[in-house]
């Protein structure tokens, strides 16, 4: 029977399913459904509003969370303001947001400024310092808001380059077959 296709045994067709795989699915993915959010926004934002309520200013971060929903932001920007407040209110440490002057918006900077994480991270805290001022003291953070001039000066550029894969960077083929033929001791 040239051109057909081959009949596949019963028994052949058991063994296959019971053979366990060598890259074994966890558990806890084997019941998720496709329409399942990969990210869980929703999750993330309620674990981080309930850190945020317990922090001083809490009331006014929890406030700035909602009127970003109100704006219309995605879950996942929301997400990210949400993750990074805590960090933030914890820095501003109990002052009250809406009478801070430009002084007390300088230590903060300069608190953000100072910890070990990347340009990126810190630029998204400055930003976010700037929005959660901008509304507690104007009420709105949209784009046609003016802009409080106690944090109106922070730059928001970010000096870190981001290094990206050139030719010099690549190894060369003999460099490979070196790598390749050397002997592994």
């Amino acid at each position: 029977m040239s051109g057909s296709i081959p009949q596949i045994s019963a028994q052949k067709t058991q063994k296959t399913k019971t053979k366990s795989s060598p890259l074994k699915t966890p558990e806890y993915t084997r019941d998720m459904s496709i329409n399942k959010p990969i990210h869980d926004y929703a999750q993330r934002i309620k674990r981080n509003r309930h850190n945020i309520q317990q922090l001083p200013n809490g009331t006014i971060g929890l406030q700035f969370l909602d009127h970003l929903n109100a704006l219309g932001l995605s879950l996942g920007r929301v997400s990210k303001c949400a993750a990074h407040l805590p960090v933030l209110l914890r820095i501003i440490n109990g002052t009250d947001i809406k009478t801070m002057t430009k002084t007390d918006i300088e230590h903060i900077v300069a608190q953000i400024n100072s910890r070990p994480n990347k340009e990126s991270t810190k630029a998204d805290n400055k930003l976010l310092l700037r929005k959660v001022v901008q509304y507690a003291k104007q009420g709105s953070c949209a784009k046609n808001t003016p802009t409080p001039p106690e944090v109106n000066w922070i730059s928001l550029t970010v000096k870190e380059k981001n290094p990206k894969i050139t030719p010099e960077n690549l190894l060369t083929q003999e460099e490979i077959t070196a790598i390749l033929v050397k002997p592994h001791i």
